[in-house]
């Protein structure tokens, strides 16, 4: 996406924010706390996951398109949530419509549950502020069809016992319900852009790009509170994955209204990220720091680590 100054995109965030837009925050289900991959995972990468503390969570890719990944895998699992969490909400309008099918059972399958991208890809890339260009709607394409075709998975971890505070037990018993089994986050799919996948064709359509939503995602992302997001902080980190990632696991971290800190090894953790020299990672994460501090007045900071003392990243202390 084009270069733009940190001061354009929050002037741009707040501008639509006037216009109401979309309302001043956005919403991250807490299965995607790290969004997959940072970088094009390779063909045979088709896992992605993540342990936090005594919880686990997987994202399991269809063989035939991958995983999703960097920036825009995000930002599309962000409107997802999005509209699922402005869909509750009498004031704000959602994109989900109400559907009547046939499942493949044979059973009927009824609710707000479809997702509209609406008849143009460069229409919906434009309500979210982003480039139209040739290369990012390819890119955006190639993600939302890896976004909809994944299965998702959580439950305990093996060390789960170690840890003071327990995981909660709704959250266990959602997961426990389904057997421990992945679940698909869509039941159908409709991309007009399928056609030719070498190329994006920017032309309106007759009929809606849209994505039939898992009802068990839906009440997931309902039951366990999504984590709130300012889009103007959004407009500052959405050039970068990982920043993307720092911002919503801080929001979550920060919402739960108390002090903590983590060694830096173990905050990578939480992003996917194994790292045997953690310093140039460290140096990323106080740059996006400093880029969110800018908009939001966060009390955090890193500490430099020493023979005896390893890095540290603290918040409210």
């Amino acid at each position: 996406m084009p270069k733009q100054t940190i001061l354009a995109r929050v002037d741009q965030a707040l501008e639509r924010q006037l216009k109401e837009e979309f309302p001043s925050c956005s919403f991250s289900s807490k299965l995607f706390m790290s969004g997959g991959p940072l970088d094009r995972p390779k063909p045979d990468q088709l896992c992605w996951k993540v342990e936090r503390g005594p919880f686990f969570y997987e994202l399991r890719a269809d063989p035939k398109y991958g995983l999703p990944w960097g920036v825009y895998g995000r930002l599309i699992q962000i409107w997802i949530d999005t509209q699922i969490i402005r869909d509750t909400e009498k004031n704000w309008n959602s994109a989900l419509q109400e559907i009547e099918m046939e499942t493949v059972g044979g059973g009927m399958l009824k609710g707000k549950l479809k997702l509209s991208l609406g008849s143009s890809l460069s229409a919906w890339l434009t309500r979210l502020g982003l480039d139209t260009g040739g290369k990012t709607m390819r890119a955006v394409a190639d993600n939302w069809e890896r976004m909809a075709s994944i299965k998702l998975a959580g439950g305990q971890t093996p060390a789960s016992g170690r840890y003071i505070r327990a995981v909660s037990e709704d959250m266990m018993s959602f997961f426990s319900e389904l057997g421990n089994d992945a679940f698909p986050l869509c039941l159908y799919t409709s991309f007009w852009w399928k056609a030719d996948r070498r190329r994006v064709h920017d032309e309106n359509t007759l009929w809606d790009s849209f994505i039939i939503l898992n009802p068990i995602y839906k009440n997931f992302v309902n039951k366990f509170r999504a984590i709130p997001m300012d889009d103007a902080v959004l407009a500052v980190v959405r050039e970068s994955p990982l920043a993307i990632d720092f911002y919503r696991w801080l929001r979550h971290r920060e919402h739960a209204g108390q002090a903590f800190s983590v060694e830096l090894n173990q905050l990578l953790l939480e992003f996917g990220i194994q790292a045997a020299n953690p310093t140039r990672y460290k140096e990323l994460l106080k740059l996006y720091l400093e880029r969110i501090q800018t908009v939001w007045k966060v009390e955090a900071r890193f500490t430099d680590g020493n023979r005896g003392t390893p890095a540290k990243f603290m918040l409210g202390m």
